[in-house]
């Protein structure tokens, strides 16, 4: 009796673990799939990632006094 009941509980702890597995996967990737559609119509509908070039931040030029000391 001891012996089947652990078994049982065992089974029904595996089943419940792969379930939440499946469903946490499942999961990630509707969310991945739907990012990268919403990236795309963003991207399709003129959207940059990149800042127009009037607009960047122009590069720090480095004072000639403040390389390493010799």
């Amino acid at each position: 009796m001891s012996t089947s009941r652990f078994f049982l509980l065992s089974l029904a702890l595996v089943a419940s673990a792969t379930a939440v597995y499946g469903l946490g996967r499942r999961t990630r990737r509707l969310e991945k799939r739907q990012l990268e559609e919403g990236l795309r119509n963003w991207e399709d509908e003129g959207g940059n990632l990149a800042p127009p070039a009037d607009q960047a931040v122009p590069p720090v030029a480095v004072p000639p006094n403040a390389g390493p000391a010799p």
